[in-house]
C-alpha cells in the first residue's frame, strides 16, 4: 500500500520538515509520494514543490481536485469545476489528477447526498472529456455514496472512464464543518463491497483523507493501492501522537476533553509496538514541541507501511488500545 503525503502547504513547513526528516529519518522516503492541492496551494509551497520534482525527492505527485475546500465553503462546486480545468489545461507535470469532486457528509441528507453523487459523476464525466488527451490518462475519478445504491452509481460512471485508477472518498465525517474523515462498519463493508465488483478488471483504488494507523492497517486489508493523509500532521497540532496500530492520544493535556496518556502509558506503547524513532526518545520534547510530534506522527505512518508485525501482535494491540477498529474487523470478517 501507498503512502500519499497530503502538503498544501507554506515554504517553510515543507523544508523544515524535509530538513528535520533527513537530519533524524531513515532511508525510507516519506516525501516520495506527494499530494497537493494546486487551486489552495500557498506561491511558496508550489516552488518547493517544484524543487522537490527537479531533485527526484518526489516520485509521484497527485494533483487534488479541491473538493474538500468545496465541503468547507471556501468555493462553490462549478466555480471550482472552471478554475481547476483551466489549471489542468496548463499544468502538464503532475503524474496523476484527481477530477472534480462534490463531497457528501454524514449531516447531509439523503437528496442532498444523491445531489452530490450526481454532481461528482456528471460533471466529473464532462471534465474528463474537455481535458487533453495526455491528462485524461493520468485522471483519477472519485466515486462517492453512503448507500449500496449511490456508491454503484457512481463507481458506474467512474468505470466508464476507464482510467484504471479509481478514489473513494465517501468517509463518515465529524467535528467542525465535517472535515475529520471516520471509518465505521458500514463504510468498510461498501468499500469491500465496490472494491469487488472491479477487482477482476485491474482496477487500482486510491483512498482520500485518512489517517489513523488502525484504519491504515483495515485499508491494507482490503487491498487497497494507496491513500492520502495530512492526520499525521494536523493531530500533532492538537498535542496528539500516534503509535502503531493505535489510535490517536494527546500528551499535552491542553484539551480537557480529549483522552490522554501519561509518559508511563506512553512509554508502555513503545515497547509494545516496538515503535522508536529519534523524535519520541524525550517525551518532555514530543509534549513540547509540535514539529517532533509531526515527525514522531510520520515515522509510525512509515512503520505501519514497510515494518512487519505479526498478526497476532497487531490483534493484541488493536484489541488494548483501538478497541473500536478491532470490533469493525471482527464484525466484518
Amino acid at each position: 500500500m501507498e503512502f500519499v503525503a497530503s502538503l498544501t502547504r507554506s515554504a517553510s513547513e515543507l523544508n523544515t520538515m524535509l530538513e528535520l526528516w533527513n537530519q533524524h529519518g531513515d532511508e525510507r522516503k516519506p516525501f516520495r509520494n506527494i499530494m497537493i492541492t494546486p487551486l489552495f496551494m500557498p506561491k511558496s509551497g508550489m516552488k518547493v514543490i517544484e524543487k522537490w520534482r527537479e531533485q527526484d525527492i518526489i516520485e509521484n505527485l497527485y494533483f487534488d481536485s479541491g473538493g474538500f475546500y468545496v465541503q468547507m465553503g471556501r468555493i462553490n462546486y462549478l466555480d471550482l469545476y472552471t478554475e481547476l480545468l483551466k489549471l489542468y489545461r496548463k499544468q502538464h507535470w503532475a503524474d496523476w489528477y484527481i477530477l472534480p469532486d462534490n463531497v457528501p457528509t454524514s449531516g447531509d441528507s439523503e437528496q442532498t447526498t444523491w445531489n452530490k453523487v450526481r454532481d461528482t459523476a456528471e460533471y466529473g464525466r464532462m471534465f474528463f472529456h474537455e481535458l487533453p488527451p495526455q491528462i485524461q490518462q493520468k485522471a483519477i475519478p472519485v466515486v462517492h455514496g453512503f448507500t449500496s445504491e449511490q456508491a454503484e452509481y457512481s463507481l458506474d460512471a467512474a468505470t466508464q472512464l476507464e482510467t484504471g485508477y479509481l478514489g473513494f472518498g465517501s468517509f463518515s465525517t465529524s467535528g467542525k464543518s465535517s472535515s475529520i474523515n471516520k471509518l465505521t462498519a458500514s463504510t468498510y463493508m461498501l468499500l469491500s463491497q465496490i472494491i469487488g465488483k472491479v477487482r477482476d478488471s485491474g482496477f487500482r483504488f486510491h483512498a482520500f483523507g485518512v489517517s489513523t494507523p488502525p484504519v491504515l492497517h483495515i485499508l491494507r486489508n482490503l487491498n487497497i493501492f494507496s491513500f492520502d493523509s495530512i492526520g499525521w500532521m494536523k493531530t500533532a497540532g492538537f498535542g496528539k501522537v500516534y503509535m502503531p496500530y493505535i489510535r490517536a492520544y494527546n500528551i499535552t493535556y491542553k484539551d480537557k476533553s480529549a483522552q490522554t496518556i501519561t509518559q508511563y502509558e506512553f512509554d508502555e506503547m513503545k515497547a509494545i509496538t516496538g515503535h522508536n524513532c529519534y523524535f519520541c526518545q524525550s517525551f518532555r520534547d514530543l509534549h513540547e514541541k509540535r514539529f517532533h510530534r509531526i515527525m514522531h506522527n510520520l515515522h509510525v505512518i512509515m512503520d505501519m507501511i514497510y515494518k512487519p508485525y505479526n498478526s497476532e501482535t497487531i490483534e493484541y494491540i488493536l484489541n488494548r488500545y483501538s478497541p473500536a477498529y478491532a470490533s469493525i474487523i471482527k464484525g466484518c470478517q
